[in-house]
Protein backbone atom coordinates (compact mmCIF):
# COMPACT_ATOMS: atom_id res chain seq x y z
CA UNK A 1 0.00 0.00 0.00
CA UNK A 2 2.94 2.35 1.00
CA UNK A 3 4.26 1.60 -2.54
CA UNK A 4 0.79 2.90 -4.23
CA UNK A 5 0.96 5.85 -2.50
CA UNK A 6 4.70 7.04 -3.33
CA UNK A 7 3.93 6.06 -7.19
CA UNK A 8 1.04 8.30 -7.59
CA UNK A 9 2.83 11.12 -5.26
CA UNK A 10 5.90 10.39 -8.04
CA UNK A 11 3.29 10.61 -10.51
CA UNK A 12 1.98 13.60 -9.62
CA UNK A 13 4.79 15.84 -9.12
CA UNK A 14 5.95 14.87 -12.51
CA UNK A 15 3.04 16.15 -13.71
CA UNK A 16 2.99 19.21 -12.00
CA UNK A 17 6.62 19.55 -12.66
CA UNK A 18 5.52 19.74 -16.39
CA UNK A 19 3.01 22.14 -16.34
CA UNK A 20 5.35 24.36 -14.53
CA UNK A 21 7.95 24.20 -17.34
CA UNK A 22 4.97 24.33 -19.99
CA UNK A 23 3.58 27.71 -17.82
CA UNK A 24 6.85 28.91 -17.95
CA UNK A 25 7.89 28.50 -21.24
CA UNK A 26 4.13 30.54 -22.53
CA UNK A 27 5.21 32.90 -20.19
CA UNK A 28 8.56 33.73 -21.88
CA UNK A 29 7.35 33.70 -24.99
CA UNK A 30 4.27 36.01 -24.38
CA UNK A 31 6.48 38.76 -24.16
CA UNK A 32 6.57 42.17 -26.18
CA UNK A 33 5.09 41.22 -29.31
CA UNK A 34 5.44 42.57 -32.12
CA UNK A 35 2.61 42.76 -35.21
CA UNK A 36 0.01 44.74 -36.16
CA UNK A 37 -1.10 46.81 -33.11
CA UNK A 38 -4.30 49.48 -33.25
CA UNK A 39 -3.56 52.77 -31.72
CA UNK A 40 -4.89 52.12 -28.22
CA UNK A 41 -2.37 49.85 -28.51
CA UNK A 42 1.21 51.22 -29.40
CA UNK A 43 3.47 52.69 -27.56
CA UNK A 44 3.18 56.66 -27.15
CA UNK A 45 6.48 57.46 -29.03
CA UNK A 46 5.45 54.99 -32.04
CA UNK A 47 1.84 57.04 -32.38
CA UNK A 48 3.80 60.64 -32.27
CA UNK A 49 5.99 59.57 -35.02
CA UNK A 50 3.17 58.20 -37.33
CA UNK A 51 1.67 62.15 -36.95
CA UNK A 52 4.81 63.86 -37.41
CA UNK A 53 6.21 62.24 -40.19
CA UNK A 54 2.61 61.46 -41.68
CA UNK A 55 2.82 57.73 -42.49
CA UNK A 56 0.02 56.47 -42.42
CA UNK A 57 -3.70 58.40 -44.22
CA UNK A 58 -5.75 59.38 -41.96
CA UNK A 59 -9.69 57.92 -42.92
CA UNK A 60 -12.65 59.17 -41.48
Amino acid sequence: MKGKHLLIGCGVLAFLAGLAVIIGFAFLLSGNEGGVRTPIEMEEYATVYLKENKVLNETK
